[in-house]
């Protein structure tokens, strides 16, 4: 009895880890709305089917059911509660020994009121209880009160359904009325409650308002008639195509992310932080003519360019910087400390920036909102939509990645005033010293750490032991996630991490692959004593063709 009375399918739960990236511009009318119809309705009548009390179900019930809540003129999501209250009402009606001594009408009655005004803490105890006690031990020999059971069922639902409205937050409050959730449980049992296919069109009719509702509010013009002509082919198609219900999914969330896009880079903030930040580039650029723009809008002030290798996309550089906006708010400093990440993981404009460097270069930049956190903005950082950054930077080691394809790796430290030698990189000349810190991690040696067969054979672990992630599968995503780890001075390995990742799902089973590595590897030698070495490589996800959704016009 103490389940999630709130349990309500939507398109936010279907489409789950729905995201706004940064670098994507929304107009108002991209979005086809005929084709949003379409989609949606294909969508939710896939995911709506699976929730069909029985796979023989009998259509006209539930397209009665469907255009019932289409006459009621939903305003909010209280009707779907309410129904989906009503269907639990009526399943634990009917899982008792006598169904038909129940009296809907009293159930209904006292489900109001216990709703309307609570029931307290131990009164729900008692008529918990006293449930409890009559189904667990029924015996046809006595007389049991069904009025009292029958007060004892709505007391407990709408108990707890009051309880829970308490704890809801204000956003979510306004939307469940109780006289939409009471109207609801009425309907279901004033009803026959046996009629589970009618049940199934009431749910999937008041779920479905809420999902056009949703998008309405987001700025889609749903058409209606289209909707529920492709909700009802969907609903009642016994060969449905997967690949087309994924491409339904991806064009919704492409609406998705437009809608919210178009609405955030149009927000008064959004619209004022732009402007704020191109008279201030404007304005500087005036007094120091040594700030220079790129034609994606990046503007820089070169201190000291550093030394002959230029970095590229793929290479780890070491970085102290102080990141601020305009008004001086400092929102990161490493306080000039060094630390290492890759090109490709930081804002587009910071990246662009590190590449009209060398090694020990210096520099300042002015990111604008859209090379930085975009419309989104990092909040949790004080950084607003749209907000330009200012990074002072300075560099010191680079570390170069070359993979020259799956099985051969190049790991080589940029030293001061040197440029990267074409690869394969040339053996290390011998390091004489050997006073060095016991636990310092190697990336360069005189004798790589080696798995048991070569790297081949570690390749070959990885891709028999891979399992691709049902999630990824749902995104499409596939790629390379480039992992270090720790070859320690006895072969074993420690420290598993991404090091550039490509989905969430693809990233943690790259980890759960490589850790699950046993075979000790040879260790690292310099002047002939194993050390802690940096082994890093590439795993591999590629979807088959019957995997991949290919687009689909309609």
């Amino acid at each position: 009895m103490k389940k999630s009375i709130f349990k309500i399918l939507s398109i936010a739960a279907i489409l789950v880890g729905i995201s706004i990236p940064n670098n994507v511009s929304a107009q108002q009318n991209v979005v086809d709305n005929d084709s949003l119809s379409i989609a949606l309705g294909n969508f939710l009548g896939y995911y709506y089917k699976k929730d069909f009390s029985s796979n023989n179900y009998n259509k006209s019930d539930i397209i009665k059911g469907i255009e019932y809540t289409k006459n009621l003129n939903i305003d909010e999501d209280g009707y779907s509660v309410g129904f989906n209250i009503g269907n639990n009402i009526a399943s634990f009606i009917k899982g008792l020994n006598n169904p038909d001594k129940i009296d809907k009408k009293i159930v209904a009655e006292e489900f109001k009121y216990a709703l309307i005004f609570g029931v307290n803490d131990d009164d729900l105890k008692h008529y918990e209880n006293y449930i409890n006690n009559v189904t667990n031990s029924y015996n046809d020999s006595i007389v049991y009160d069904y009025d009292s059971i029958s007060i004892a069922i709505a007391k407990n639902f709408g108990g707890y359904l009051a309880n829970g409205f308490e704890t809801l937050p204000d956003s979510l409050s306004h939307k469940f009325t109780k006289t939409a959730i009471i109207y609801g449980v009425e309907h279901i049992l004033d009803n026959d409650i046996y009629n589970n296919n009618y049940i199934d069109g009431l749910l999937v009719g008041s779920k479905s308002y809420n999902e056009i509702n949703y998008l309405e509010n987001l700025g889609a013009d749903i058409n209606i008639d289209l909707f529920y002509n492709e909700l009802y082919n969907s609903l009642f198609s016994k060969d449905i195509n997967d690949n087309k219900i994924q491409y339904y999914r991806n064009y919704i969330v492409n609406a998705i992310e437009k809608f919210e896009l178009y609405k955030l880079e149009n927000s008064p903030e959004a619209i004022a932080n732009k402007k704020a930040g191109e008279e201030y580039i404007a304005n500087l650029k005036k007094k120091d003519k040594k700030i220079k723009t790129t034609k994606s809008g990046l503007s820089y002030k070169i201190i000291k360019k550093g030394t002959d290798y230029k970095i590229t996309d793929d290479d780890y550089v070491n970085v102290a910087y102080k990141g601020y906006l305009i008004d001086g708010t400092v929102f990161d400093d490493s306080n000039g400390e060094y630390r290492e990440f890759n090109v490709n993981d930081v804002v587009p404009g910071f990246a662009e920036g590190l590449k009209l460097l060398n090694k020990g270069g210096k520099a300042i930049f002015y990111i604008p909102g859209n090379l930085g956190y975009g419309v989104k903005g990092q909040p949790y950082a004080g950084i607003g939509p749209n907000e330009m950054l200012i990074f002072e930077v300075e560099i010191d080691i680079v570390t170069i990645i070359s993979i020259v394809d799956d099985k051969n790796i190049n790991i080589i430290n940029v030293e001061e005033k040197s440029v990267m030698p074409p690869p394969p990189a040339p053996e290390p000349e011998p390091r004489k010293e050997t006073n060095y810190d016991e636990n310092k991690i190697f990336t360069v040696a005189e004798q790589k750490a080696d798995y048991p067969g070569g790297d081949a054979a570690l390749l070959q672990f990885i891709n028999e032991n891979i399992q691709y992630p049902d999630l990824a599968v749902e995104d499409n995503a596939q790629g390379r996630v480039i992992v270090s780890f720790i070859v320690e001075k006895d072969g074993s390995i420690s420290d598993v991490k991404v090091v550039r990742g490509r989905h969430p799902e693809l990233d943690k089973e790259a980890v759960r692959v490589v850790k699950k590595i046993t075979k000790k590897f040879t260790p690292a030698k310099i002047n002939g004593k194993n050390v802690r070495y940096k082994f890093i490589i590439p795993v591999s996800f590629k979807l088959i063709d019957d995997d991949i959704n290919t687009e689909e016009k309609k």
